[in-house]
């Protein structure tokens, strides 16, 4: 959601240059990417009668210029330039990151690379001003062709992997390498973009700053990268793995499984056509033992080119028949002949065939026997019976959804929000609701570990609440849930959602939710820690339900649109048809002001952030 960012026309004064913000390229978790201005001296040489004349005039040039600003955190004061200032150790800690890797990425030099030109303070906070590359990001240029052909796909990584292996000489990690940060010029020429996770290690492997290497996004993060704890070496694995969900989206269009999925099922979905070393490099690029995967970008590459002359094969053994192997040094110095009638495969390959046919006859076996045990599930109202063979968190999930009854109530900027209350909040309009069922809580973690496997939260607990998850994330939880359950979960419309932190046909006009003193009802800014909490610690509203204020904004499944806010059904409304952002709702453990009832935010479906979960509506 682009909020709280610099408007237009802002000037930043750098010491050595003037910019003036033109508009917001982006916002993410922790910073403003935005197009400004600045005035340049070039010099240019004019031919004409008298020969050539060399002068010299200033030019105006476009730059890219990423301010530091942590989403939900950090907080834009009056006069909208300057950064509030915060006593936050987190806050802290993340600018001292922020300023000493965007120091470190101005050495780089590197064709692939967009430069850094300066790095600044302004406005309480930190900048820096990047080469502007006016054309597409990787990720949007796959979206319009659907896939790449094998062919464009290594003609686009393959430079990013030499200046990913660059920033491996100069120590340095990326650790949110994906489409979305890769820039196509123009010429489609790739460039390297977004360090904001990045890292930088001395020559011993010791980081040089102390935060948190960040947890990736998910399909492109292996699952060490969440859990990880500095060991003395430097994780050049961590970036390897994300090269190869990078090739691994290029050639499918699809996202790639995340890495508790490749653990249990592997790296699938590759096209048949795909040349055996191109796919070869996937799967060992996404090992998810760090210790079998290739160990750095250097090994992918070779791996790869095998495909560009096929009388190389970069493989362990070359297998000539079912009694036959021979190394490959032997075949490459000539002393063995690889027959031309025989297939080569490399056994990892061989090793994966088998293990796929492995797990279609387990499929087979569990489809066949899955209706033979779906009447064992009771489907219905959320108080009968469930599975007896459900884990005892799924059951207790179950059994803590809230039934609200139907009935109408005013939704959006009601007086009791005050003069707080936003544009997108307005007009004040009648809804009519359906009865429906939500959770009585926001989604915890050991939930969400029940079915997915992981635990993507930066703030670990059992119970705290589930967060640093998108809308799609949802989405694939709530299919496996409903898998499990027989039941139809899903996530609360938007409507839905303020209704029952208005508590329904009891409400009560209150600020928050549950009362109009914050503190009694929610974990905010103010007495967080800038943290998640255990979910159902503060006073619930009149519903029973717990945290609709504080501690994790939650997911809705609304598209955002304010015109359609404005004069939506007054029956049952579920949002617009399309949108490019989803709703959340209910502000966090980072926030104040969004804690309000009707307050609404909005992010593109795949956006994640550490203060961002979700609650289920059945």
């Amino acid at each position: 959601m682009l909020r709280d960012a610099l408007k237009m026309g802002t000037r930043l004064i750098s010491g050595a240059n003037t910019y003036q913000i033109e508009r917001v390229l982006g916002q993410g978790t922790f910073g403003i990417t935005y197009l400004a201005t600045t005035t340049t001296k070039a010099k240019a040489v004019i031919s004409g009668g008298l020969g050539e004349i060399e002068e010299e005039g200033e030019v105006i040039i476009k730059v890219a210029i990423k301010e530091f600003f942590m989403n939900d955190l950090n907080k834009r004061s009056s006069d909208g330039s300057n950064v509030e200032e915060s006593s936050s150790q987190l806050i802290q800690d993340y600018r001292k990151k922020f300023r000493r890797e965007a120091e470190n990425l101005s050495h780089l030099n590197h064709t692939n690379i967009v430069k850094v030109l300066e790095v600044f303070d302004a406005n309480n906070t930190t900048y820096y001003a990047m080469r502007y590359i006016k054309g597409q990001s990787l990720d949007e240029y796959i979206s319009i062709k659907g896939k790449l052909n094998e062919e464009e796909a290594l003609r686009i990584i393959r430079p990013i992997a030499e200046a990913l292996q660059y920033m491996h000489d100069n120590k340095m990690l990326h650790l949110d390498l994906k489409p979305k940060n890769i820039m196509l010029d123009k010429n489609l020429k790739p460039y390297l973009i977004d360090f904001g996770l990045s890292k930088q290690y001395d020559d011993n492997g010791e980081p040089e700053s102390s935060t948190t290497i960040g947890l990736g996004t998910p399909g492109y993060a292996p699952i060490e990268q969440a859990n990880f704890k500095q060991d003395g070496t430097f994780p050049a694995t961590l970036d390897v793995y994300a090269l190869g969900a990078t090739l691994y989206k290029m050639l499918t269009g699809k996202t790639p499984p995340v890495a508790s999925d490749v653990l249990l099922y592997g790296v699938n979905s590759l096209p048949i056509s795909l040349s055996a070393n191109t796919r070869l490099a996937i799967i060992e690029a996404m090992n998810p033992k760090k210790t079998d995967r290739l160990q750095s970008v250097s090994a992918f590459m070779n791996v790869l080119k095998g495909v560009d002359n096929e009388e190389s094969t970069l493989i362990e053994d070359v297998v000539i028949d079912d009694e036959t192997t021979v190394k490959v040094e032997d075949v490459q110095s000539g002393e063995v002949e690889v027959p031309t009638k025989k297939s080569v495969f490399p056994k990892s390959f061989l090793y994966g065939l088998v293990a796929c046919i492995v797990a279609a006859i387990v499929c087979i076996f569990m489809f066949t026997n899955k209706e033979a045990s779906d009447d064992k599930i009771q489907i219905g109202d959320f108080s009968g019976q469930v599975e007896e063979t459900l884990p005892p968190v799924l059951q207790s999930l179950i059994n803590n959804m809230v039934y609200v009854e139907g009935g109408t109530f005013t939704m959006g900027a009601t007086p009791e929000q005050g003069s707080e209350a936003e544009s997108d909040e307005k007009p004040a309009h009648q809804v009519t609701l359906s009865a429906f069922s939500i959770g009585k809580y926001e989604v915890t973690q050991e939930e969400w570990e029940a079915v997915m496997g992981t635990n993507p939260s930066y703030y670990k607990g059992a119970k705290k609440p589930i967060s640093y998850i998108s809308w799609d994330d949802c989405q694939k939880f709530i299919s496996k849930l409903n898998n499990l359950t027989g039941r139809d979960f899903r996530l609360p419309t938007e409507a839905e959602w303020e209704y029952s932190a208005r508590s329904g046909n009891k409400n009560q006009d209150y600020k928050y939710v549950g009362g109009d003193n914050i503190g009694n009802v929610a974990w905010y800014g103010g007495n967080s820690g800038f943290s998640t909490h255990d979910v159902g610690t503060k006073t619930p509203n009149e519903l029973g339900l717990y945290d609709m204020s504080g501690n994790v904004f939650e997911w809705c499944q609304d598209w955002y649109d304010d015109s359609y806010y404005s004069s939506s059904p007054t029956l049952n409304p579920k949002g617009p048809s399309m949108g490019s952002e989803r709703v959340y709702r209910g502000g966090s453990g980072g926030s104040v002001g969004e804690c309000r009832v009707s307050s609404r935010n909005y992010d593109s479906p795949n956006h994640c952030h550490i203060f961002l979960g979700f609650r289920l509506a059945l």
